[in-house]
């Protein structure tokens, strides 16, 4: 991917310094005047200009060779990753990989505003701001519809696979062209008596004005029994 790579500075690398360390770099840029003497690069900088279709052959040779590397001396046929596309707009992480199915599991927003809402640590999720919340998931969902006409991508909610164990891993076996003999280890991550503790939480939630809006704005995303 790199063409091109050799010391040097960029001038954004001192937009964010201090007065102090501001006026110690202009100081040293004097010395090295007065003296004569070239300063030392610090960044290593590194400059590529392939095209579209160069960058996408090149990204999945990446790909290929990340796959290899992990199922080195192992018996296995699949590589599963954690978010190798992004959920909010699949189709267009697919294109790296030359062979992929991506199954993206979705949540009801009540219950995510509600879970997050009083964690301690900041997270990517607007959850302080109901009405950010509310852009945030509408934004997210955004590029849905183009990854929805792919048959390489499958959208499950998180509720139906926990009320409906059997039929939602059935159909998430048809479209992996997966044996379910495969699934060996039945219960023993996802526990589905365990999970549905964790769904509907929305109802216990202190702030039902918040419920009512998240409602009323993402009626189409709110689980129904």
């Amino acid at each position: 991917m790199i063409e091109l790579e050799y010391n040097g500075d960029l001038i954004t690398d001192f937009y964010n310094l201090n007065r102090l360390k501001f006026l110690f770099i202009k100081a040293k840029f004097f010395f090295h005047k007065i003296s004569r003497r070239k300063m030392k690069s610090s960044n290593k900088i590194f400059f590529s200009s392939k095209s579209s279709d160069e960058f996408l052959e090149i990204t999945r040779e990446y790909m290929r060779d990340l796959c290899r590397a992990i199922i080195q001396n192992e018996e296995v046929n699949r590589v599963v990753f954690d978010q190798g596309v992004q959920p909010s707009n699949a189709i267009r992480g697919m294109k790296f990989f030359d062979s992929a199915k991506a199954i993206i599991v979705d949540r009801d927003p009540r219950d995510i505003f509600s879970q997050t809402y009083d964690f301690l640590f900041n997270t990517s999720i607007p959850n302080r701001n109901v009405k950010q919340f509310i852009k945030w998931y509408k934004l997210t969902r955004k590029g849905r519809e183009q990854s929805e006409k792919s048959d390489d991508i499958l959208f499950i909610q998180f509720e139906d696979l926990i009320f409906n164990y059997e039929r939602v891993t059935k159909h998430i076996f048809n479209f992996l062209n997966e044996s379910s003999s495969n699934h060996i280890d039945k219960n023993k991550y996802l526990k589905p008596e365990e999970s549905k503790k964790n769904i509907g939480i929305w109802r216990n939630f202190k702030h039902q004005n918040y419920i009512n809006e998240i409602e009323k704005e993402l009626d189409d995303y709110c689980w129904k029994e």
